[in-house]
């Protein structure tokens, strides 16, 4: 019995969890959720805007900010989904150092988005209690959450996109243009110097073409089919 025979216990209902298309249904959840939480928290916490002696967040800014942090989590959840079931679905578990790398990078990037998201629940609860923050204390957590989101998440996330597409291309399992194109979006948020404005956004939007692909051609699937064809032989 192979490693991924003693792993992977049986019955259809585990098989269609382990699917494709499992997978890309929580990557686009994560990809509308991470979008949106990324759209609200830059209006609550924007940092280019704060001179000295500007105004406080306005209510509504903060309201959009507990909306932001209400909806973390799921950002969190959708993504491990995502690459448990891409994972498993498309073989990457049966090559060890693919899968260290992909899930070691996926799992970083979902604790710098907590990380961020302590940051910004930190200066909510202190508009909450009432506390007079002057300029310096208002824009730190703006710029942390910032450098996290945008800069150290984003390297992590280039980590992810190289893997998952150099496996794709490997196995043979993602058509050409779609290991191109993560390989792509891997090297710009891998090189791409800090401060760049709304490169956030890029990740997420590769996840959800990716996943568009795995609901339209389920290759995990087929990979499957494929492996099974060969054990029988």
């Amino acid at each position: 019995m192979s490693a991924r025979d003693s792993s992977l216990p049986e019955g259809r209902l585990l098989d269609s969890l382990r699917s494709a298309r499992s997978a890309a249904v929580a990557g686009l959840i994560f990809s509308v959720t991470l979008v949106a939480v990324l759209i609200l928290f830059r209006s609550a916490f924007p940092t280019d805007v704060i001179t000295e002696g500007s105004a406080a967040p306005t209510p509504e800014a903060l309201d959009r900010g507990r909306w932001a942090l209400i909806l973390l989590p799921y950002v969190g959840i959708s993504f491990i989904w995502f690459m448990a079931a891409l994972n498993y679905s498309l073989g990457h578990a049966d090559h060890r150092l693919f899968t260290t790398v992909f899930l070691a990078s996926g799992i970083i990037f979902v604790g710098l988005a907590f990380v961020a998201g302590a940051v910004a629940s930190a200066e909510l609860e202190a508009y909450a209690v009432g506390l007079d923050l002057s300029d310096s204390s208002r824009i730190i957590p703006g710029t942390t959450v910032n450098s996290l989101l945008a800069n150290y998440s984003a390297r992590m996330a280039a980590v992810f996109c190289l893997s998952l597409a150099t496996f794709g291309r490997v196995r043979k399992l993602l058509p050409s243009w779609l290991t191109i194109l993560g390989t792509l979006t891997g090297l710009f948020l891998l090189l791409v110097p800090f401060g760049v404005h709304y490169v956030e956004y890029i990740f997420p939007i590769w996840v959800a073409i990716l996943s568009v692909y795995l609901i339209v051609t389920d290759p995990g699937g087929r990979w499957r089919l494929a492996h099974q064809t060969q054990e029988q032989a």
